[in-house]
Protein backbone atom coordinates (compact mmCIF):
# COMPACT_ATOMS: atom_id res chain seq x y z
CA UNK A 1 0.00 0.00 0.00
CA UNK A 2 1.12 3.54 -0.83
CA UNK A 3 -1.89 5.48 1.18
CA UNK A 4 -3.41 9.38 2.19
CA UNK A 5 -0.91 11.70 0.24
CA UNK A 6 0.40 9.20 -2.38
CA UNK A 7 3.03 9.56 -5.22
CA UNK A 8 2.74 13.46 -6.15
CA UNK A 9 5.42 15.02 -7.63
CA UNK A 10 9.01 14.49 -9.47
CA UNK A 11 10.25 11.21 -9.19
CA UNK A 12 8.57 10.25 -6.62
CA UNK A 13 8.83 6.65 -5.19
CA UNK A 14 11.12 6.43 -8.16
CA UNK A 15 12.34 2.48 -8.50
CA UNK A 16 9.88 1.56 -5.92
CA UNK A 17 10.56 -2.18 -5.12
CA UNK A 18 12.23 -3.37 -7.97
CA UNK A 19 13.53 -6.76 -9.25
CA UNK A 20 12.57 -8.65 -6.26
CA UNK A 21 9.66 -6.10 -5.57
CA UNK A 22 7.02 -6.11 -2.85
CA UNK A 23 5.96 -2.72 -1.10
CA UNK A 24 4.31 -2.35 2.14
CA UNK A 25 2.85 0.71 4.57
CA UNK A 26 4.11 3.96 2.58
CA UNK A 27 1.25 6.09 4.44
CA UNK A 28 0.62 9.37 5.51
CA UNK A 29 2.33 12.31 3.34
CA UNK A 30 3.15 9.31 0.83
CA UNK A 31 6.16 9.31 -1.64
CA UNK A 32 6.02 13.18 -2.23
CA UNK A 33 9.02 15.13 -4.13
CA UNK A 34 12.15 14.99 -6.23
CA UNK A 35 14.07 11.89 -6.20
CA UNK A 36 12.00 11.02 -3.10
CA UNK A 37 12.55 7.61 -1.91
CA UNK A 38 14.85 6.57 -4.98
CA UNK A 39 16.14 2.99 -5.26
CA UNK A 40 13.80 2.33 -2.62
CA UNK A 41 13.22 -1.44 -2.14
CA UNK A 42 16.79 -1.75 -4.37
CA UNK A 43 17.62 -5.23 -6.29
CA UNK A 44 16.57 -7.64 -4.25
CA UNK A 45 13.58 -5.80 -2.71
CA UNK A 46 11.04 -5.47 -0.14
CA UNK A 47 10.20 -2.38 1.98
CA UNK A 48 8.10 -2.13 4.73
CA UNK A 49 6.62 1.06 6.63
CA UNK A 50 7.95 4.61 5.59
CA UNK A 51 5.44 6.12 7.74
CA UNK A 52 3.63 9.70 8.21
CA UNK A 53 5.84 12.93 6.95
CA UNK A 54 6.89 9.39 4.11
CA UNK A 55 9.57 10.49 1.99
CA UNK A 56 9.13 13.91 1.11
CA UNK A 57 11.94 15.90 -0.85
CA UNK A 58 15.37 16.06 -2.94
CA UNK A 59 17.30 12.76 -3.02
CA UNK A 60 15.79 11.28 0.03
CA UNK A 61 16.72 8.43 1.72
CA UNK A 62 18.85 7.84 -1.27
CA UNK A 63 19.80 4.31 -2.15
CA UNK A 64 17.36 2.99 0.63
CA UNK A 65 18.12 -0.76 0.90
CA UNK A 66 20.01 -1.20 -2.10
CA UNK A 67 20.76 -3.99 -3.97
CA UNK A 68 19.78 -6.64 -1.82
CA UNK A 69 17.89 -4.44 0.04
CA UNK A 70 14.70 -4.83 2.59
CA UNK A 71 13.69 -2.45 4.52
CA UNK A 72 11.47 -2.14 7.73
CA UNK A 73 9.81 0.80 8.83
CA UNK A 74 11.58 4.73 8.67
CA UNK A 75 8.73 6.42 10.52
CA UNK A 76 7.83 9.77 12.45
CA UNK A 77 8.98 12.18 9.83
CA UNK A 78 10.55 10.22 7.34
CA UNK A 79 13.34 10.47 5.38
CA UNK A 80 12.43 14.74 5.08
CA UNK A 81 14.91 16.44 2.92
CA UNK A 82 16.83 19.65 2.63
CA UNK A 83 20.18 18.34 3.62
CA UNK A 84 22.76 16.60 1.55
CA UNK A 85 21.29 13.35 0.16
CA UNK A 86 19.45 12.14 3.29
CA UNK A 87 20.16 8.60 4.20
CA UNK A 88 21.94 8.54 0.88
CA UNK A 89 22.72 4.72 0.22
CA UNK A 90 21.44 3.29 3.62
CA UNK A 91 21.29 -0.08 3.52
CA UNK A 92 22.80 -0.31 -0.07
CA UNK A 93 24.88 -3.28 -1.73
CA UNK A 94 23.68 -6.06 0.53
CA UNK A 95 22.36 -4.21 3.52
CA UNK A 96 19.04 -4.46 5.81
CA UNK A 97 18.36 -1.77 7.91
CA UNK A 98 15.42 -2.81 10.83
CA UNK A 99 13.81 0.83 11.50
CA UNK A 100 15.12 4.99 11.37
CA UNK A 101 12.59 6.45 13.25
CA UNK A 102 11.92 9.17 15.95
CA UNK A 103 13.55 12.35 13.73
CA UNK A 104 16.85 10.14 13.64
CA UNK A 105 19.64 11.06 10.66
CA UNK A 106 19.35 14.59 10.54
CA UNK A 107 22.19 16.29 9.01
CA UNK A 108 24.47 16.28 6.53
CA UNK A 109 25.37 12.20 5.07
CA UNK A 110 24.40 11.62 8.85
CA UNK A 111 23.34 8.01 8.00
CA UNK A 112 25.09 8.15 4.87
CA UNK A 113 26.28 4.16 4.20
CA UNK A 114 24.57 2.94 7.27
CA UNK A 115 24.09 -0.86 6.87
CA UNK A 116 26.08 -0.78 3.59
CA UNK A 117 28.21 -3.52 2.18
CA UNK A 118 26.95 -6.41 3.90
CA UNK A 119 26.30 -4.63 6.89
CA UNK A 120 22.94 -4.80 8.92
CA UNK A 121 21.49 -1.89 11.17
CA UNK A 122 18.38 -3.45 13.84
CA UNK A 123 17.24 0.10 13.97
CA UNK A 124 17.94 3.98 14.10
CA UNK A 125 15.34 5.18 17.20
CA UNK A 126 14.56 8.41 19.38
CA UNK A 127 16.40 11.22 17.90
CA UNK A 128 19.65 9.62 17.16
CA UNK A 129 22.58 10.02 14.45
CA UNK A 130 22.50 13.80 14.97
CA UNK A 131 25.14 15.88 13.18
CA UNK A 132 27.56 15.59 9.96
CA UNK A 133 28.35 12.14 9.26
CA UNK A 134 27.34 11.07 12.82
CA UNK A 135 26.37 7.74 11.73
CA UNK A 136 28.19 7.92 8.17
CA UNK A 137 29.27 4.01 7.50
CA UNK A 138 27.54 2.37 10.71
CA UNK A 139 27.56 -1.33 10.09
CA UNK A 140 29.35 -1.07 6.71
CA UNK A 141 30.63 -4.29 6.51
CA UNK A 142 29.01 -5.33 10.30
CA UNK A 143 25.98 -5.27 12.58
CA UNK A 144 25.17 -2.89 14.95
CA UNK A 145 21.71 -4.45 16.98
CA UNK A 146 20.54 -1.22 17.67
CA UNK A 147 21.32 2.76 17.74
CA UNK A 148 19.10 4.56 20.67
CA UNK A 149 19.48 7.94 21.32
CA UNK A 150 23.06 8.40 20.87
CA UNK A 151 25.57 9.38 18.12
CA UNK A 152 24.76 13.20 18.91
CA UNK A 153 27.57 14.73 17.21
CA UNK A 154 30.06 15.29 13.73
CA UNK A 155 31.20 11.76 12.76
CA UNK A 156 30.73 10.30 16.54
CA UNK A 157 29.86 7.02 15.39
CA UNK A 158 31.05 7.03 11.98
CA UNK A 159 32.10 3.43 10.62
CA UNK A 160 31.39 1.44 14.00
CA UNK A 161 30.93 -1.68 12.28
CA UNK A 162 29.47 -3.64 15.63
CA UNK A 163 27.93 -3.03 19.02
CA UNK A 164 30.88 -2.85 20.74
CA UNK A 165 32.68 -0.45 18.48
CA UNK A 166 29.69 2.09 18.40
CA UNK A 167 29.59 1.69 22.79
CA UNK A 168 33.09 2.69 22.26
CA UNK A 169 32.96 5.85 20.35
CA UNK A 170 29.47 6.62 22.11
CA UNK A 171 28.95 5.24 25.77
CA UNK A 172 25.32 5.86 25.77
CA UNK A 173 24.37 3.79 22.86
CA UNK A 174 24.85 0.81 25.39
CA UNK A 175 21.48 0.48 26.89
CA UNK A 176 19.89 0.50 23.46
CA UNK A 177 22.49 -2.31 22.39
CA UNK A 178 21.84 -4.26 25.50
CA UNK A 179 17.96 -3.95 25.67
CA UNK A 180 18.21 -5.02 21.76
CA UNK A 181 20.40 -7.72 22.39
CA UNK A 182 18.76 -9.47 25.66
CA UNK A 183 15.39 -8.88 23.45
CA UNK A 184 13.79 -12.94 21.94
CA UNK A 185 17.06 -14.65 24.11
CA UNK A 186 15.90 -17.46 26.16
CA UNK A 187 17.45 -16.13 28.99
CA UNK A 188 14.88 -15.61 32.23
CA UNK A 189 13.27 -12.72 33.59
CA UNK A 190 15.48 -12.58 36.60
CA UNK A 191 18.82 -12.97 34.65
CA UNK A 192 17.52 -10.05 32.05
CA UNK A 193 16.55 -8.18 35.14
CA UNK A 194 20.12 -8.82 37.01
CA UNK A 195 21.84 -8.04 33.81
CA UNK A 196 20.23 -4.64 32.56
CA UNK A 197 20.53 -3.95 36.43
CA UNK A 198 24.75 -4.44 36.54
CA UNK A 199 25.10 -2.82 32.76
CA UNK A 200 23.01 0.50 34.48
CA UNK A 201 26.02 0.82 36.81
CA UNK A 202 28.12 0.35 33.76
CA UNK A 203 26.77 3.25 32.15
CA UNK A 204 27.24 5.23 35.18
CA UNK A 205 30.41 4.74 35.31
CA UNK A 206 32.03 5.15 31.79
CA UNK A 207 34.54 7.93 31.70
CA UNK A 208 34.64 7.74 35.78
CA UNK A 209 35.75 4.27 37.17
CA UNK A 210 36.99 1.73 35.00
CA UNK A 211 37.09 -0.51 37.83
CA UNK A 212 33.48 -0.10 38.25
CA UNK A 213 32.67 -0.91 34.45
CA UNK A 214 34.92 -4.15 34.51
CA UNK A 215 32.87 -5.30 37.60
CA UNK A 216 29.40 -4.38 36.00
CA UNK A 217 29.98 -6.05 32.91
CA UNK A 218 31.48 -9.66 34.27
CA UNK A 219 28.64 -9.50 36.97
CA UNK A 220 26.33 -9.45 33.49
CA UNK A 221 28.68 -11.60 32.30
CA UNK A 222 28.28 -13.81 35.05
CA UNK A 223 23.91 -13.63 35.25
CA UNK A 224 24.17 -14.62 31.72
CA UNK A 225 26.54 -17.33 31.80
CA UNK A 226 29.13 -16.12 29.40
CA UNK A 227 32.02 -17.23 31.42
CA UNK A 228 33.53 -19.31 30.32
CA UNK A 229 33.39 -17.41 27.21
CA UNK A 230 33.06 -19.29 23.91
CA UNK A 231 32.69 -17.44 20.54
CA UNK A 232 29.57 -17.82 18.79
CA UNK A 233 29.77 -14.42 16.59
CA UNK A 234 29.63 -10.61 17.03
CA UNK A 235 26.15 -9.82 18.14
CA UNK A 236 25.73 -12.31 20.72
CA UNK A 237 25.87 -10.56 23.93
CA UNK A 238 28.33 -12.41 25.30
CA UNK A 239 30.71 -11.51 22.82
CA UNK A 240 29.56 -7.99 23.15
CA UNK A 241 30.53 -8.55 26.87
CA UNK A 242 33.89 -10.02 26.33
CA UNK A 243 34.86 -6.88 23.28
CA UNK A 244 33.83 -3.85 25.84
CA UNK A 245 36.10 -5.63 28.55
CA UNK A 246 38.85 -6.09 25.79
CA UNK A 247 38.75 -2.66 25.04
CA UNK A 248 39.27 -1.09 28.52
Amino acid sequence: SISEGSCVGDETCLVLAIEGGAVGNITGGSCVGLASCKKMGGIGGTVDSISEGSCVGDNTCGGIASNDGSVDSISGKSCVGDDDKVCFELGAYNGYVGSVKDESCLGPNACMNAGSWGGSVGSISHSSCLGVSACNGVAGDGGVSAIVNCCHGEEICRDAEFDSSIVYRDPSCGPGVVSALLDNTTYSDNQICYATSAYEMVAASYGEDLTSVEYGLNKMGIELGCWPFEDTGENDICYFLMSLMNDL
